[in-house]
This record gives C-alpha cells, structure tokens and sequence, in this order.
C-alpha cells in the first residue's frame, strides 16, 4: 500500500530521533565584557564544528572582515610588513541608542601560526588609545576548532557617563554572539548592503 511505511522504517525512524535527541548539543558561547575605567575587556570562548583551517581563513580575511562582526563597514589591508605582520584598517559603526558614530581601527596583526593570531591597534591612525586581541585556536578531537578571544580596547572618545557603558558593554557581547555563530556556522557570505 502507498503511504504506509514497513516495520523497517519505524526502526529506523525511531533511532534517527532518539540518536537526535541524544546527541550533545552545541555548546551556547561564553561571552563576558567588562570595564576598568575607560577600559573594556572582552573575552569569547566557543567550539565550531568547522575545521580549524575554515576559521583561520575567516579571522585572516582581512579584506571581509565584515562577514564576521555586524559592526564593521568595511575593512581592508594597507600594508604588509617585511615581519609578516599585516596592516589591517576597519570602519566600525558603533551606535548607542540613537546616536550612531563610524570609527576606524587600524591595527597590526600577527600571524604566530594557524592556531595563534594577536592584533596590536596603533592608536595613530584609530579613534581608539590603545587596544590588543588574542585568537586561539585549538582543533577538537571531532574535527571542529575550540575558539578562544580574549581582548582590551580603550577608546579615545568620550562614552557618556551613567547610561553609556552599559549600552557599548551590550553592544560589545551582542558584536560577540555574532562573531561566534559567524564563526560556528556555514560559510560566510557577503554583508546585506
């Protein structure tokens, strides 16, 4: 009869949902900023299921950084130096409520190796006084990456006092969310425009 499944597919129907249901599930990420006076630090931990290779590729993309962060409007290389560091400028949109500013960081990045990337913001050509990041990575045994961020930024313009830091702290952790389902999830395709 059409339409009706055999024994065989209600076996192998209930042991797709319960091998479902017993699977781990994706980790959420661990997100934390914080602040020390006109400092913010940041920190990310998350676990992709893509290859180690696939999330280097995407941090060291420098020219779509976009792809990446919500904030950033646009991002390319201006320099590489004989060291192997690279000259990467970024304009950010940052938006507290409803007052929207673009912002510009320029920064050297190092590339250690596939596993270890520091960037240095120069604060010369940045709206910011001084800022550092450090990605590691580490491949999981179930062929994805364990991803871990850590950074500080200091601006260089004045955050309003009281209501401000909380609303860049949240768009901070709301920046990093992203980041890591960018980073966990299928390929990266180009910002809407």
């Amino acid at each position: 009869m059409a339409g009706r499944a055999g024994p065989g597919r209600w076996w192998l129907a209930a042991w797709l949902a319960l091998a479902c249901a017993l699977a781990p599930a994706a980790e959420p990420p661990r997100v934390s900023v914080s602040r020390d006076g006109d400092t913010y630090w940041l920190r990310l931990t998350v676990s992709s299921t893509l290859p180690l290779a696939e999330v280097h590729r995407r941090l060291t993309d420098y020219a779509h950084l976009d792809r990446l962060s919500p904030d950033i409007t646009d991002s390319r290389v201006l320099a590489r130096g004989a060291d192997g560091r690279v000259r990467v400028r970024t304009h950010v949109q940052g938006c507290v409520l409803f007052f929207c500013r673009e912002l510009t960081r320029e920064e050297w990045v190092q590339e250690h190796s596939p596993r270890f990337i520091v960037t240095e913001l120069d604060p010369e050509g940045s709206d910011f006084l001084g800022g550092k990041a450090v990605w590691r990575l580490r491949p999981t045994a179930d062929g994805g990456t364990h991803i871990d961020y850590s950074a500080w930024l200091r601006p260089a313009f004045p955050i309003p006092p009281l209501i401000g830091p909380p609303l860049v702290r949240g768009r901070l952790e709301r920046a990093l969310r992203i980041t890591a389902a960018r980073l966990s999830g299928p390929p990266a395709t180009a910002a809407a425009p």
